[in-house]
């Protein structure tokens, strides 16, 4: 237990490092992109992007989810997972490429199609390397896997930097899409031993899909949730307007796949490994929702407070509307950090359909709301997704009562100091924003608010819980270099 909880608290530092290291880079190449290429750009590339993520989600989520949930994996279900994802990645692309004029033509927008066409190349790339990624998940080898973003993020930002400042406009987005996604792909194969052989067993796929089916189906809703609201926006406001939302919607996914899907990502493999271990997947959920909450609470509730001179400091006034937009998706993911845990769980003991239907609750909340209220503007669309995600979060809760018995009380004694901290924090900022607001320049608004924030939540949680700084020193101690030998990797 002692290495598992080495390895749990080591790759979730892995991950936010990786994904930290990646974002900064991503949200610096993001200041740059929003003063050289224009909103309706960022919005028709936004609007390509629906249906390349879609194509994408039925590679990543099928047959290869399973591979990190199976108690016992044989090399057949590696090779059977790798042909499949290569064959359906290659048709989906050719699909994409020929239905390009079709989409464009439902959009009114011609220059979609070229966009499409040269986009749907990531299908491929992204096929090839599912099923490394998730050995490497599997193994909870996140050192390596955070290689690849390390690496991959600043290449790809140079690259689109250069052609945007060339005047290229949506096709300096379209290469950089493009260039991160092939050095991902260079990467992982450098940092993965295994190659795929040809032992295929259609037994095995089935095997696969019976657990994958479900899983695919949870994130086929979560893309509905988030992608389906592009499209909204798309057809009754235009691309101008989507591309104020897609600015927000951007900067809300680098901190959620930054802090929520890493501890997301870890906790479902540790809690994998645990299914038949209740009591243990219990005291490490309850870790995870302490630890995690230390993070998230502070970050996304100091973006809502900050976002008012942050848009416009980092990217300029042309973006004030995204303003709005980014308050309501800081509140959506802190929620989705609260319950995203406890989706680990659900999907770990093997009832992915719980998920499922939590989701498409959420997800047909989210949608229904936004179409009712898209009149009024793309401020009241995110906050109907607030909505959404506000409504399914007890019910998930039942769920890990019913599975595991941990009740939801234990759960809120984790977490209530984080969230105390973060309100007392939030509150401050705000307050600080309209009283420097016009007294100092915005960019120092902005920076004396970061300070503030974080010495007022730092102080207030100390006060609160002062087992955090035992806690730290705990964390350094495991996160020392073990002397044990590295494990083969699978063939």
């Amino acid at each position: 237990m002692k290495d598992l909880k080495r390895k749990t608290i080591s790759g979730v530092i892995w991950s936010l490092f990786a994904r930290f290291g990646q974002q900064v880079t991503s949200l610096a190449v993001l200041f740059v992109l929003a003063r050289l290429v224009a909103p309706e750009s960022f919005g028709i590339f936004a609007l390509a992007g629906v249906f390349t993520r879609l194509s994408m989600l039925l590679i990543s989520s099928g047959l290869t989810s399973a591979i990190v949930q199976r108690e016992e994996l044989e090399d057949r279900h590696l090779d059977t997972a790798f042909w499949i994802n290569s064959i359906l990645g290659f048709a989906l692309t050719g699909v994409l490429i020929g239905f390009s004029g079709v989409i464009a033509s439902m959009f009114d927008e011609p220059s979609l199609a070229p966009v499409i066409k040269w986009m749907s190349l990531t299908i491929l790339f992204g096929a090839l390397t599912q099923v490394q990624t998730q050995i490497l998940t599997r193994k909870m080898s996140f050192d390596s896997l955070s290689k690849r973003l390390l690496i991959a993020a600043p290449i790809s930002g140079i690259i689109g930097i250069s052609t945007a400042i060339s005047g290229l406009g949506i096709w300096s987005l379209v290469i950089r899409d493009l260039s991160f996604q092939l050095v991902m792909l260079a990467v992982l194969w450098r940092v993965s031993s295994w190659r795929p052989g040809f032992d295929v067993s259609l037994r095995h796929a089935r095997e696969l899909f019976s657990f994958g089916a479900s899983q695919m189906g949870s994130n086929f809703v979560g893309f509905l949730r988030m992608q389906g609201v592009v499209l909204i926006i798309g057809s009754f406001l235009g691309s101008t307007v989507l591309g104020y939302y897609h600015l927000a919607s951007r900067l809300y996914l680098l901190l959620v796949q930054t802090v929520a899907q890493s501890v997301g990502r870890v906790s479902w493999s540790l809690f994998s490994r645990l299914q038949s271990r209740m009591s243990e997947l219990r005291q490490s959920f309850i870790s995870v929702a302490r630890y995690s909450s230390i993070l998230t609470w502070p970050l996304f509730l100091g973006l809502f407070a900050i976002a008012s001179v942050l848009i416009p400091v980092a990217f300029g006034e042309t973006w004030r509307p995204s303003i709005p937009v980014l308050q309501a998706l800081s509140i959506v993911a802190l929620l989705q950090s609260i319950y995203i845990p406890m989706s680990s769980v659900l999907v770990a003991l093997g009832r992915p359909a719980l998920r499922l239907r939590l989701l498409a609750v959420e997800t047909v909340l989210g949608l229904a709301g936004s179409l009712l209220v898209v009149k009024w503007g793309i401020g009241f669309v995110a906050w109907a997704l607030v909505v959404g995600a506000a409504l399914v979060i007890s019910k998930y809760a039942h769920n890990v009562q019913m599975l595991t018995g941990l009740k939801p009380g234990l759960y809120l004694r984790q977490i209530w100091p984080a969230a105390t901290a973060a309100l007392v924090m939030s509150g401050c900022v705000l307050v600080a924003v309209n009283r420097l607001s016009g007294a100092l320049p915005q960019h120092m608004v902005l920076l004396s608010c970061i300070v503030l924030g974080a010495l007022v939540y730092t102080l207030t949680l100390i006060a609160l819980d002062r087992s955090v700084i035992s806690d730290a020193g705990k964390i350094a101690g495991i996160l020392k270099p073990s002397r044990e030998p590295a494990k083969a990797e699978m063939r």
